[in-house]
């Protein structure tokens, strides 16, 4: 009877999280941090009173999940850890990423771009990343060396990041694929490339110029586990230009923070480009310094945040990750005579096709951008989807009959059957339903047999009336029952007045009292209202 409560029973309670649907963002202090934290703009523009200092917080926190959306993650959180990871590595060049971080979102705010994709830092993560590739690149020292062209570099570049963004965005519009990191691979090399001709920067080439040497090489190939494991958490924090094995131990850590799907996908697809490298005999030191996992690392993961979480995304992913070797093989190869990096152009090559691809296949499910959270809300929807398409399934394949003029057609179906289930519920009110274990109600909704649950509730309904029934006369009132509800802790008026008026609806022979025959049908009416409310509530989630 706790069903009538649902405020507050606690079987009702549990019935909703484990049968209906898990909610979306939980509510404990560490479940609080986990997710892409959508609460947290409304918190700081709540508990922040200064409006400079709410602004600043605000702009601190669409900063860091731009940090954190270079691996598709939108959380601040993420974004902290892994920029703790970047200081670890090089305090000067974690300052660049910093500056330029903050100059492209500047720009954003500045033109005018749309406000929900700057909050979502969607304007910040190619600019980050333009700050460490040009500090990186123009030197090796971790804590000082700052160059004034580079700095100023730094600034116009990841400017020039944010409109790059959006002339690329709406290019893809109509394939509906983002323009990953391709502001920040052109960008980059612009800059790269129109150094090598300024006589006043001194700057030397990322890589020695030279043809390529399809000779081959004879360096070591033979790499021990340690160093192999070593290379795939390297090449978690390369993406970061991070080459600090506690760096690449924070950024895992970032983005396990928002999605632990994310976490197992960006290890897996490091993994799988050291062993593709590995198989291909590229040299050991490459491996271990994660230069051959990074780009698979990006392209594994996409799969996972633009496909629902699925063995068909695994096979895309797999796929992909090999395919990413070999381009940034065949990049390195066109690139060498420039003297350029190939950065994570092999990632945006190999995994646009794949994502442009959407919509043309059933062996995996889409994820539109603008329902994009992080992979375990995806597979939750999806499963919310199925349920509702199923239900829908159902109804749509029940056969019914004709009949009464006054109506349609589809009215008149609808009727009829119900007409039927209400007498054919109403005869079977007069059986021993204590016998059967079933009541009309249960014949109303589809005449479905007593389960061991329902004889349970039977067993159960029979002793409860008999505890209520102290006088045993055979019947109980109205009175009584509530009575009994009161001291089961059942005590909501709302409640009492719902399972009262059904207790009364039960009274099938007018007699103002309810036998135990009659008792035991209410009992299982009310089991039975535990499932019409689960396929209601799936439903309900269904369509919204």
């Amino acid at each position: 009877f706790g069903v009538y409560f649902e405020k507050n029973s606690s079987a009702a309670k549990k019935d909703e999280i484990n049968t209906i649907s898990k909610p979306l963002y939980r509510t404990s202090r560490l479940d609080a941090v986990i997710a892409t934290m959508p609460w947290l703009r409304g918190y700081i523009k709540r508990k922040v009173g200064n409006r400079y200092l709410c602004n600043l917080a605000l702009f601190t926190e669409l900063c860091l999940r731009g940090i954190s959306q270079v691996y598709f993650q939108n959380n601040p959180v993420s974004g902290l850890l892994i920029l703790i990871g970047m200081y670890l590595q090089s305090t000067r060049v974690a300052t660049h990423g910093v500056i330029a971080l903050v100059s492209g979102n500047l720009a954003a705010l500045f033109v005018g771009f749309d406000q929900s994709l700057v909050n979502g830092g969607l304007f910040g993560y190619n600019a980050f990343l333009v700050g460490l590739a040009l500090a990186t690149f123009y030197s090796g020292e971790e804590h000082r060396d700052y160059y004034w062209p580079v700095l100023l570099g730094t600034v116009f570049v990841s400017t020039f990041t944010s409109i790059l963004f959006v002339m690329m965005g709406k290019i893809l519009v109509p394939y509906k694929s983002p323009p990953l990191t391709l502001p920040f691979n052109v960008a980059t090399m612009m800059f790269l490339a129109a150094v090598a001709n300024m006589s006043r920067v001194d700057m030397d080439s990322v890589r020695t110029p030279s043809l390529p040497n399809y000779a081959g090489t004879q360096d070591d190939a033979n790499i021990s586990i340690q160093e192999f494991f070593s290379g795939v958490v390297r090449g978690i924090g390369q993406v970061y230009l991070a080459d600090n094995l506690d760096s690449g131990l924070f950024v895992l850590a970032g983005i396990a923070v928002c999605s632990r799907v994310a976490a197992l996908a960006a290890f897996g697809g490091s993994a799988l480009g050291a062993l593709a490298a590995l198989a291909m005999g590229v040299p050991a030191d490459a491996i271990e310094y994660g230069f051959y996992g990074f780009n698979c690392s990006l392209s594994v993961t996409a799969m996972f945040m633009f496909y629902a979480p699925s063995w068909g995304t695994a096979a895309f992913g797999v796929l992909a990750g090999i395919m990413t070797v070999f381009g940034q093989q065949a990049l390195a190869v066109i690139l060498e005579p420039y003297g350029l990096p190939f950065m994570t152009l092999p990632f945006c090559v190999v995994a646009l096709p794949f994502i442009i691809i959407q919509g043309t296949t059933n062996l995996v499910v889409a994820i539109p951008l603008a329902s994009m959270t992080f992979p375990e809300d995806h597979l939750r929807r999806v499963n919310i989807l199925t349920d509702g398409f199923l239900i829908l399934k159902d109804a749509l394949s029940k056969e019914i009959d004709v009949d009464i003029d006054s109506f349609g057609k589809k009215t008149q179906r609808s009727i009829r059957q119900l007409s039927r289930s209400i007498s054919e519920g109403g005869s079977k009110a007069d059986e021993d339903t204590v016998s059967k274990g079933t009541s009309p109600f249960l014949y109303l909704m589809g005449g479905r047999k007593s389960s061991r649950k329902d004889l349970w509730v039977r067993d159960s309904a029979i002793r409860v009336f008999d505890e209520i029934d102290v006088e045993q006369k055979g019947e109980i009132v109205v009175s009584q029952f509530e009575a009994a509800l009161r001291s089961a802790a059942l005590k909501s008026p709302s409640g009492l007045r719902f399972a009262c008026k059904i207790f009364c609806l039960m009274d099938l022979d007018d007699s103002e009292t309810v036998d135990k025959s009659e008792f035991v049908s209410f009992a299982l009416a009310s089991w039975s209202l535990y499932r019409v409310r689960r396929r209601i509530a799936k439903f309900f989630h269904f369509v919204d």
